[in-house]
């Protein structure tokens, strides 16, 4: 009896395995991405101030958050009926997720609302233990969730 689909042990591994390379994939994208960057910014004047161990920390939350934003993607891709509305949806969540954040803005100018929304950002709490594992922690340290919250080596 010949056995098609998910109940195929052949099938699930291959799928797994599938997925396992698309993931590895993405992750080698994402990482490229950031070493460009870096490469960038070094050539523009940008300095890592607290040594090279805080700064692959930094760029390992820079990996996870780009993993997990990949994440949502997919799940966005999965509910919707088309590519088209696949590409338009992966990207429109993103741009509100990040200009309400404290990437641009110190979220202490911004209105009192939109400061709430900004400080429990999962993008601010990323921007600002970037910034501090970096050594450069921005125009004032925030009070909000990021602040006390964000990943740190080592005491203050």
């Amino acid at each position: 009896m010949l056995v098609t689909g998910a109940a195929d042990p052949e099938f699930a591994a291959e799928r797994a395995a599938q997925g396992r390379c698309e993931d590895s994939c993405n992750n080698a994208k994402t990482a490229l991405t950031l070493l460009v960057l870096a490469v960038v910014a070094l050539l523009v004047g940008w300095r890592v101030h607290e040594g090279i161990g805080k700064a692959l920390g930094a760029f390992g939350l820079l990996l996870l958050l780009g993993y997990a934003f990949t994440w949502v993607g997919a799940l966005i891709g999965l509910s919707v009926r088309t590519p088209e509305a696949a590409t338009s949806g992966g990207l429109i969540w993103l741009f509100p997720v990040t200009f309400i954040s404290n990437a641009f803005v110190d979220s202490s100018q911004m209105t009192p609302w939109l400061r709430h929304v900004a400080d429990w950002n999962p993008f601010s709490a990323t921007v600002q233990a970037c910034r501090e594992l970096f050594g450069n922690p921005g125009v004032s340290a925030s009070t909000a969730w990021p602040g006390p919250w964000s990943i740190r080596s080592g005491p203050r």
